[in-house]
């Protein structure tokens, strides 16, 4: 049998490996299953993943699975609850383009900004393409990590791409990564101290709020990622954002001491954010391991800071505009709920149970569709 079938009922025997009397206990099958996240690539996808779903269905119906509980938002038993479909790593590739035959990089040279083979001297054809031996396109992994550290190498691989999406290899990008860990770190470093004062000038008060909302705007981010969206690019834009808000306010002269302490806790979130990411670097600077650390959690009063005019449209007519926090704008039924509050509605013939609301530009426009205009838009 293909061996992905034969390994497709793992899923359920390693919650009760030992035993002796079931596949696995009733008890602990309700408490772990179905397993949150299937990651794979696309041979996994069709094969592996559907011959799970069908041992899972053959089990279920010989009453091997009798007494498992599932959550109610499972119709019926499943051994995966979400699939993750990973990209392939890419390496630069050369062919010949009169052979198509595979060339190592010893074998072409650059002249005049054009890759020719060398035997021929004429160009040859450069693809990215998933990496193999036979292609000549791998990269050890020994080497990148001696050259600039398991750290930043991961960094980059997690930067560089979605975990969906193919990863061209840049190993030339990774120094970039190297340089957002120096940055941290000098963050980190003793630095002068700096005479305090008590006095709440206008731009002490707006950066500590600002840098507070920048801190909590990345926790919701990163935490978002890492949970749900696995938007893992988009962490780290978050948290080298958070890097150089932080380096901003470090700059203001006579800080305020709610300046410095907000400093301060935003250093410290930051640091601990990068875990998941950078988890030796992470620890080093912290000087306790990965499972000693509390995660940050939102503060939500901080982020209704950055509140901006939403306009609100009836059939794409502009009839009012409100306040409103990024948080709300982002939440397509808060943003609605304030309308309607707001009152900016009344004396519109519309019946919500058959209208449709439409959110642009990151919330900062509402537009509310009446039941007519939905059925014309069906």
């Amino acid at each position: 049998m293909d061996t992905f079938v034969d390994s497709s009922w793992y899923w359920l025997r390693y919650l009760d490996v030992n035993n002796q009397n079931k596949m696995c206990s009733p008890e602990l099958s309700s408490k772990f299953l179905p397993v949150d996240l299937y990651v794979g690539g696309v041979e996994h996808a069709i094969l592996h993943l559907l011959y799970s779903r069908f041992v899972c269905k053959v089990l279920e119906r010989e009453k091997v699975l009798s007494g498992v509980k599932y959550p109610k938002d499972f119709s019926s038993l499943e051994p995966f609850a979400k699939l993750l479909s990973q990209g392939m790593v890419q390496g630069k590739t050369f062919k010949c383009s009169e052979t198509g035959r595979y060339l190592k990089p010893t074998e072409t040279e650059i002249k005049d900004s054009i890759t020719i083979v060398k035997s021929t001297k004429k160009p040859a054809n450069v693809t990215w393409e998933k990496m193999s031996k036979s292609k000549f396109n791998g990269i050890s992994p020994e080497v990148v990590i001696n050259q600039h550290g398991v750290d930043a190498t991961r960094l980059f691989i997690l930067y560089k791409a979605a975990p969906s999406d193919e990863l061209p290899w840049d190993a030339k990008a990774i120094i970039g990564m190297e340089r957002f860990l120096q940055r941290v770190k000098r963050l980190t470093q003793p630095t002068k101290k700096e005479e305090t004062s008590k006095k709440l000038t206008k731009d002490k008060v707006f950066m500590a709020t600002d840098l507070k909302y920048t801190a909590n705007h990345a926790i919701n981010e990163v935490t978002m990622a890492l949970e749900s969206t696995y938007s893992f690019p988009v962490a780290i834009s978050e948290l080298i954002k958070l890097t150089y808000k932080i380096e901003e306010a470090m700059k203001i002269s006579s800080p305020s001491p709610q300046l410095i302490q907000t400093i301060e806790e935003a250093k410290n979130i930051l640091i601990t954010m990068l875990i998941p990411f950078s988890p030796k670097f992470a620890s080093q600077i912290l000087g306790k391991s990965p499972d000693q650390i509390q995660w940050p959690t939102v503060e939500l009063d901080a982020l209704k800071r950055n509140t901006e005019t939403c306009v609100v449209m009836f059939n794409g007519r502009k009839i009012g505009t409100l306040q409103a926090n990024e948080t709300e704008r982002m939440n397509g039924q808060t943003l609605k709920n304030l309308v309607l509050e707001s009152g900016i509605l009344s004396g519109i013939n519309l019946n919500l149970e058959y209208s449709k609301v439409i959110l642009a530009k990151e919330g900062r426009i509402i537009n509310f569709l009446d039941g007519k205009s939905v059925k014309k838009s069906v």
